[in-house]
């Protein structure tokens, strides 16, 4: 009998332990992983201005459009990225919720695509073609840098 009190009492310790160390660690990876899109806005402003050599007036017109583009992704893709996490929470997910989440994602990226093809028309209306070519890189380049910096410890 006292084997089996001790034996429990050590797993009671050790699972109230474990409970508070995943607790301390879930909650620093969510202050780790808070978007400030403020910050990601202007900070993408400032690279885009940089790499693209803007004048005050091109930063002036163009930045707005790029920044009301961004927006509109954000608002198309948010439903499909709730459902995405919602999967990734439930480790009992239904193939009907993949299938959703997979035409979710397949209607978001036509989206978008409708979406930078209107953009791109008033991009060229602000940018040179040199100019155009240079966002496109620029703006993924950005996001890469951006995510990587944000991942680390």
């Amino acid at each position: 009998m006292k084997k089996f009190s001790l034996f429990f009492i050590l797993a009671v310790f050790m699972a109230s332990s474990f409970n508070s160390a995943y607790s301390q660690r879930h909650e620093r990876n969510r202050e780790r992983y808070t978007f400030d899109i403020k910050d990601f806005v202007e900070k993408r402003n400032i690279y885009l201005t940089e790499k693209l050599s803007l004048t005050a007036e091109e930063v002036e017109k163009f930045l707005p459009i790029d920044n009301e583009l961004m927006r509109k992704k954000f608002e198309i893709g948010r439903d499909c990225h709730q459902l995405g996490r919602k999967i990734r929470n439930n480790k009992k997910s239904t193939e009907e919720e993949y299938a959703a989440l997979l035409k979710c994602r397949e209607e978001v990226k036509a989206k978008h695509f409708e979406l930078e093809k209107e953009y791109m028309e008033k991009f060229k209306e602000v940018l040179s073609n040199e100019k155009m070519i240079l966002y496109e890189s620029a703006a993924k380049d950005f996001l890469d840098e951006y995510m990587k910096d944000n991942r680390k410890d």
